[in-house]
């Protein structure tokens, strides 16, 4: 009996032994407000400077595992340096803030470029060349979080993607007053970002184009805002078999939608739909 009860026990210390050192689910990342009773439960703990250095660090962990979570606390992250989100990663936070208003009581998880930014956006997407990736760029994925420009020198970013990257997804996805664009996707290295989704984003009064999205094939985005631009709110230039449901342009220093680019007769070639998209109070015309 004796034998059989040191046998069992070492069953459930093996047991428990895999389960601490075997892959983990999501990494916390906690920003330097966060309360000390989250702080201890925290795999990194930002002190609010160059705050991209900790967040890198758990992308970069739960890339090694090949894909995970990284978990932002509701909380300020103050950044020098853009943060790049690898494939199959999953960057979250508490709340993004849907419309943002200076006396409105939220809680969310904010990042912050801080006046000695340097670099073109605050978030990062890579394909597999620039990254260094063995394989095509794919599946990463932004939710429930705020980026705020306030304090960034000028033309930063919001979220910036290029060359093949495949399946990414935003959703309640807040850049509120970026010094650049909100959005941006371009061709880089001959190839470019397609299958993209954002549900729920909101673009409120970028310095530059509000969503300027160009050879993006096959995107969908469904309740996506872009409001009070410096520029155009929405650029879509050469996107193929694209739809557009329920979103919004208003406020604008230019277009509210502006439609550009060859779309092709061949393959990847193909219309675009607009399904219960509105537009108002742009300083040129609505759809262009």
């Amino acid at each position: 009996p004796v034998n059989d009860a040191f046998t069992a026990q070492d069953t459930r210390i093996t047991d428990l032994e895999s389960r601490t050192q075997g892959q983990t689910y999501y990494f916390l990342v906690a920003a330097s407000n966060a309360p000390d009773q989250v702080k201890a439960k925290a795999d990194y703990v930002c002190d609010g400077l160059a705050d991209q250095i900790e967040i890198q660090s758990a992308v970069d962990a739960a890339f090694a595992q090949g894909g995970g979570i990284v978990q932002l606390t509701a909380g300020f992250f103050s950044t020098s340096f853009p943060i790049t989100l690898h494939p199959a990663v999953t960057l979250r936070g508490a709340h993004g803030d849907q419309i943002f208003n200076p006396d409105q009581l939220t809680s969310g998880s904010r990042i912050a470029p801080d006046p000695s930014f340097v670099g073109g956006a605050v978030i990062v997407l890579l394909g597999q060349t620039a990254g260094g990736y063995g394989n095509k760029s794919a599946e990463q994925r932004i939710f429930h979080l705020t980026i705020l420009g306030d304090s960034a020198p000028a033309n930063v970013h919001g979220i910036q993607g290029s060359d093949y990257i495949h399946g990414v997804y935003l959703e309640d996805v807040a850049i509120v007053r970026p010094t650049g664009k909100g959005i941006y996707t371009f061709t880089e290295n001959g190839a470019q970002p397609f299958s993209w989704t954002f549900r729920r984003v909101l673009v409120d009064n970028s310095v530059g184009v509000g969503i300027h999205l160009i050879n993006h094939t096959d995107c969908t985005a469904i309740d996506v805002i872009s409001i009070g631009a410096g520029s155009d709110n929405f650029v879509l230039s050469n996107m193929p078999n694209s739809r557009f449901i329920g979103c919004r342009a208003e406020w604008s220093e230019g277009h509210g939608y502006k439609i550009e680019g060859d779309w092709g007769t061949g393959s990847g070639s193909g219309g675009m739909l607009f399904s219960g998209c509105s537009t108002d109070r742009n300083h040129s015309n609505g759809f262009d």
